[in-house]
């Protein structure tokens, strides 16, 4: 049973709020520590040894300077806050219809920006720029092979820095060529890696190239095509709650109320659909953004009179009305570049045929309800359509271990 307070003759209120913040005195992980971060958007610097802008000594997250990476994932600055009042009351100081009326009121908000490291699987620039990395066992030693699929030659940035056998190094290696091992060598022509002469998909190039982050976690995904590229999420919850009661006293034996409680909560729960590529949210490229949200209204209204009979019998009278209301939405967009026709769904190594994914080398997953119904897989040269609803084709490629080439 839940019972609302009432108001009286005299005027009563309170008032309160409270904060805390989770990046005073907090400590950061071994991981984030030991991770580079992305602060805005990084242009590349072939002088750096990450290949890509650092920032000056003494930047922060919050400070110093803007659009290069630090060395280490920051602990990012969260709170939450609640806060709220109440105020009860007579309405008016004169008798209406015989009887005094008193009134109630009482909020409660809760804030909670909620920002958290986030991390998916994008492609390397050497898999960008055509160039594939595939293990091969030579001598009883495994190296990552890397095969140019372009008819020209292309000098690109392969390897690891975490290998010994397949370092990170910056090879020219000829059209549809290989390379493999330390200081460039076991170099190979004419391999009969793209026997059509397809070479790469303009549509995946310009898709990855414009739209997708470099990665700059070289411990996920497969360290080689694809690596993890590690920044931010702000998946926030906010909550209101709304109570408000009017009593009126019609005489000693019969009084009647009136109350109303809603409650709104808005939530973005994590990893339901993350955007970044700036396509269904407007933000720079690399920085995620959380594209699902998870409205929920609650409202119950009651009204109830009470009356004394007799010494011995009270009638008590109440109607009420209650509504919920919630909503699950993701994104609608059936494209992510102009002409292509439908939502392009590149599948990360080791998805099944008929599977959809949410980390899919892509700059948002449409792994969701709105756009899970109507697709279609294209590998290699074979494509299958299923399509339930028209003009809105989800296209489905797989990279490496690869059947064939991206086309």
């Amino acid at each position: 049973m839940m019972v609302t307070r009432r108001g009286n003759d005299q005027f009563h209120g309170s008032g309160y709020g409270y904060y805390f913040a989770t990046n005073h005195g907090g400590a950061n992980s071994w991981e984030n520590n030991h991770t580079p971060f992305n602060k805005g958007l990084v242009p590349k610097d072939p002088s750096s040894p990450t290949g890509v802008k650092q920032c000056s000594a003494g930047t922060t997250y919050s400070t110093g300077d803007n659009n290069c990476q630090l060395p280490y994932t920051p602990l990012i600055p969260n709170h939450r806050s609640r806060f709220g009042f109440s105020l009860g009351g007579p309405a008016t100081r004169l008798k209406v219809l015989g009887g005094k009326t008193y009134f109630f009121v009482n909020y409660e908000g809760f804030r909670y920006p909620n920002a958290n490291t986030f991390e998916r699987n994008y492609p390397t620039a050497a898999l960008r720029a055509g160039v594939i990395q595939v293990p091969n066992t030579v001598g009883g030693t495994t190296y990552q092979v890397a095969y140019n699929l372009n008819p020209t030659p292309v000098t690109v940035q392969i390897g690891n820095p975490t290998s010994t056998t397949s370092p990170l190094q910056t090879c020219t290696i000829p059209g549809y060529g290989s390379v493999y091992g330390p200081n460039c060598g076991n170099l190979a022509t004419s391999v009969a890696v793209d026997p059509r002469g397809l070479g790469m998909s303009p549509t995946i190039s310009t898709l990855w190239n414009k739209y997708l982050p470099l990665p700059n976690d070289v411990l996920t995904g497969d360290q080689y095509n694809t690596q993890g590229y590690l920044s931010t999420l702000r998946l926030p919850l906010t909550s209101n709650n709304y109570v408000g009661r009017i009593d009126h006293d019609f005489g000693p034996k019969n009084r009647f109320f009136t109350s109303f409680r809603a409650f709104k909560l808005l939530n973005y729960p994590s990893g339901v659909q993350v955007d970044v590529g700036g396509l269904l949210s407007n933000s720079p490229v690399g920085t995620y953004t959380n594209s699902a949200v998870r409205p929920q209204l609650g409202e119950l209204w009651v009204m109830g009179l009470t009356s004394n009979l007799n010494s011995r019998v009270t009638n008590d009278l109440r109607v009420s009305y209650l509504w919920n209301w919630w909503q699950w939405s993701t994104s609608t967009a059936t494209s992510q570049l102009p002409g292509v026709g439908g939502l392009l769904e590149i599948a990360p190594a080791g998805t099944a045929g008929t599977a959809e994914n949410a980390g899919a080398l892509i700059p948002f997953n449409v792994n969701t309800q709105a756009v899970r119904s109507p697709s279609a897989q294209s590998v290699a040269s074979h494509s299958q359509a299923r399509s339930r609803q028209p003009n809105r084709v989800c296209l489905r490629t797989s990279p490496p271990p690869y059947t064939g080439w991206l086309v």
